[in-house]
């Protein structure tokens, strides 16, 4: 708008957007740090840069009514017993990345997708030590999930709910529709089976990272099949833990 200063003009723009249903703001005023620019104070640095393209990616994720990620999710595939860092001591006691880090593991393809860049479950696991105890899921993976975004700037939100409850799987789907990816806990009683149940018998975390069909979700299951998809009423039936 000729002759509007910058400010003004951003609220018009806020204002437009909300006027109008197929108007989508990416609002990197709103998200403006002294600290995401150079010397300069006009050319971003690298923290601003990628505060940039979050906000991007998130306007085109209101847009699309779903996860705008277009790469190949097997470029962040990720096994928690991968030689790599198998053995690794994870958390307190005995505990390693094979027998315990499905959590940080599943959380490492979300962020790598989230932030388009390559996370490493040992990027996650070294984000909060020894304070994660594997046999304290919920407050773990709370504390764990608000960590992650701290450092890699993504936004996570807890989604409560009754395992079983009426509605869980249309509950998942709004979810991914929206353009979220859900990572949570279950357990099946028959154990896993890749066409079936994507949990073991004691409780496992995966992440579900989008749909491909109305039924269908694409999921990264760290302990097993890595990149693959389920069924999401096979999903919702053995869900046990909220989601984030």
């Amino acid at each position: 708008y000729k002759g509007v200063d910058y400010a003004t003009g951003n609220e018009i723009a806020r204002k437009t957007a909300e006027e109008h249903s197929n108007i989508y703001l990416a609002d990197i005023a709103a998200n403006y740090k002294e600290e995401y620019f150079s010397d300069s104070d006009i050319e971003f640095n690298s923290a601003g840069a990628k505060m940039f393209v979050q906000t991007i990616k998130e306007a085109l994720n209101s847009a699309a009514g779903g996860n705008c990620y277009t790469g190949d999710y097997k470029e962040y595939e990720y096994l928690q017993c991968d030689p790599r860092w198998a053995n690794l001591p994870y958390g307190s006691g005995n505990a390693t990345y094979c027998n315990s880090a499905c959590g940080a593991t599943a959380m490492a393809t979300i962020t790598s997708i989230a932030s388009d860049t390559k996370v490493l479950p040992t990027d996650i696991g070294d984000l909060l030590g020894s304070q994660y105890y594997y046999n304290n899921p919920g407050t773990a993976m709370e504390s764990l999930n608000k960590k992650v975004c701290e450092k890699y700037g993504c936004e996570v939100e807890m989604v409560p709910y009754t395992p079983g409850e009426s509605g869980l799987v249309d509950k998942i789907r709004q979810s991914l529709e929206d353009g979220w990816m859900i990572l949570t806990s279950g357990g099946c009683a028959e154990g896993h089976n890749s066409d079936t149940c994507p949990f073991s018998a004691g409780g496992h975390y995966i992440a579900i990272l989008g749909l491909k069909d109305d039924n269908t979700a694409i999921v990264s299951d760290p302990g097993w099949d890595g990149i693959t998809e389920y069924k999401l009423d096979a999903i919702a039936s053995g869900l046990k833990a909220s989601a984030y």
